[in-house]
């Protein structure tokens, strides 16, 4: 049986049936089957047309692939994935050459980021709150567009942000204000005792005058910051301490490279911040910030957002080591939940970046960042905590019973890891998709909700399946870590010319990945094979592999 598409069936069937004996063989894509009709000894054997041509000594080199990591279920962003003003929001960002993909999953990211501070969501009454702050990772190439993206991102947040710091120097008058605080209250008692012994009454005016006129601080409007962003590049355990502490503020962590956080944390001196870094991305959890000679004071309500770029070859070491257990970055990669490709293309139906208003994502994040949320209710003061509708409920459940056997037949442990996740990723998303479902563009505010609705929900679902579509293309790990190798291997093809090899000759070459290791050597072959890039011949008893000529054309 072969494996392929129907022109490379139809290529494939085209030249057997120019073989003198080609009456001899049947080559199908699939077996017909009446119920007790037929019986296996053993399932047939799928291959590819490459190597079924190769079995059958067929001497034209058939059309090759196009060279990339296989996205054979990769999804592209689409409309039903999103309310409709946000899918042409994000299609008028990506309008000016800018990749659709990271446009999606960076404005999310930022959204998100936005609504942390002011509005969790729980599944079922008791459990803790989820806060939508969420990890973006644009993987792809240089020059496929990561950084414009990111820089968007910033401008669009900037009106928003407070910089950095001016938020330490907000942690530091939170600090001073709480010893204040208590110095005041025995203050107070003294006016009082004093007022009532004289006058019998309180003036309470004169009381808050008189305290404020003795220690001369003006009070620090704290509510003000909340919802705004600080954006910050700070990867040392103690600027990020100043900036988390901080209940009110919003966190944004940009690694434009991520391979450099990544090799920053993969450091054992690092292993406070990266412990930081994870108990911020759990929105739920608390905090405990320590310094010497203070007072260690616990965060209950730390959340970060971490918006990052990087290339599939710098990601592959990392992802191997995770894979491996080599490296506790196993963890903090799987945060990354917004990790996507850039494969979504324009095309005909949305060509003119006129049918798209740019402004409308711009209304957006200014009704959310003056919206308090009040109608919902508060927990603890801090944050509203809104739930599902039961409506909503029954279709996460029965999605959950999907994304279960999803993880049972996960490629590979990472991924089995990262679907896992998804579970906590659906309502976040939903938060956020019920946010934007009640964004009133003509009105520039969100108008009231009390639970997260099928709409929202099922918004959430259809990107979480995108995601996940993307996570397999990802960080399907052997294959991702095989491509690369092969990459390699075959720049060495094509630069030295070399041609006509057994798989023993080919391992003997002192090359990176292959070296004195005749079964890399062969896996590496057998994948360029899938692509047509090399073929194997059979010449008398030994096997020797050929280069496709035109090799040199597939990088183009």
């Amino acid at each position: 049986m072969v494996h392929g598409t129907n022109e490379d069936f139809s290529e494939l069937k085209k030249h057997v049936a120019a073989l003198p004996d080609s009456k001899s063989y049947s080559i199908t894509r699939s077996i017909p089957v009446s119920a007790g009709m037929v019986h296996f000894e053993s399932l047939p054997t799928v291959i590819s047309h490459y190597k079924m041509a190769s079995l059958l000594n067929i001497d034209i080199w058939l059309p090759f692939k196009k060279f990339e990591p296989r996205s054979n279920a990769i999804k592209q962003f689409q409309k039903d994935m999103s309310p409709n003003w946000f899918y042409e929001a994000v299609m008028g960002c990506a309008a000016d050459n800018k990749p659709i993909d990271y446009c999606w999953a960076g404005l999310v990211c930022l959204i998100g980021a936005m609504l942390a501070k002011k509005v969790k969501v729980t599944v079922d009454e008791g459990e803790k709150g989820l806060a939508p702050n969420l990890w973006a990772n644009f993987v792809g190439e240089p020059g496929s567009g990561k950084t414009p993206v990111i820089d968007m991102l910033t401008r669009l947040a900037e009106p928003f942000t407070v910089d950095p710091k001016s938020s330490s120097d907000m942690a530091s008058r939170s600090m001073i204000d709480s010893a204040i605080s208590a110095t005041k209250v025995s203050e107070v008692k003294k006016i009082i005792k004093n007022a009532t012994e004289n006058d019998k009454s309180i003036n309470i005016d004169r009381v808050i005058k008189q305290v404020s006129r003795k220690f001369k601080v003006e009070e620090t409007k704290i509510a003000e910051y909340i919802g705004k962003l600080v954006i910050t590049t700070d990867t040392t355990a103690a600027g990020l301490n100043d900036l988390l502490e901080i209940d009110e503020l919003s966190v944004m962590l940009l690694a434009d490279e991520l391979k450099t956080l990544l090799q920053v944390l993969s450091s054992k001196d690092n292993a406070k911040l990266r412990g930081q870094l994870l108990q911020a991305e759990s929105s739920n959890s608390l905090m405990m910030v320590a310094r010497a000679n203070q007072a260690s004071k616990t965060s209950h309500n730390a959340t970060i957002s971490v918006l990052a770029g990087i290339q599939p070859d710098a990601l592959a070491p990392f992802l191997n080591a995770a894979m491996n257990g080599d490296s506790s970055n196993d963890g903090f990669l799987n945060r990354f939940l917004l990790t996507v490709k850039n494969v979504t293309e324009f095309t005909d139906s949305y060509t003119a970046s006129e049918k798209f208003d740019k402004k409308a994502i711009k209304k957006f994040i200014r009704a959310v960042y003056r919206e308090s949320f009040d109608f919902i209710d508060r927990i603890d003061g801090q944050y509203g905590l809104v739930g599902f509708s039961e409506e909503a409920k029954k279709l996460f459940k029965k999605w959950k019973t999907y994304n279960t056997e999803q993880i049972k037949n996960a490629p590979n442990s990472y991924l089995a890891n990262q679907f896992s996740k998804y579970v906590g990723l659906v309502p976040r998303l939903s938060l956020i998709y019920q946010v934007m479902n009640k964004f009133s563009s003509s009105k520039k505010k969100i108008e009231e909700f009390q639970c997260i609705d099928l709409a929202a929900l099922s918004f959430a679902i259809k990107s979480v399946e995108y995601l996940r579509s993307h996570a397999i293309s990802i960080f399907s790990a052997d294959e991702n870590i095989l491509h690369v190798e092969s990459t390699a291997v075959l720049k060495r093809l094509i630069d030295t010319g070399y041609d006509k090899f057994t798989v023993s000759e080919l391992s003997q070459r002192d090359w990176r990945f292959i070296k004195r290791d005749t079964d890399k050597a062969l896996k590496v072959l057998q994948y360029l094979e899938s692509f047509g890039l090399v073929r194997a011949n059979t010449v008398g008893r030994r096997i020797e592999w050929e280069v496709n000529p035109l090799v040199q054309f597939c990088f183009n």
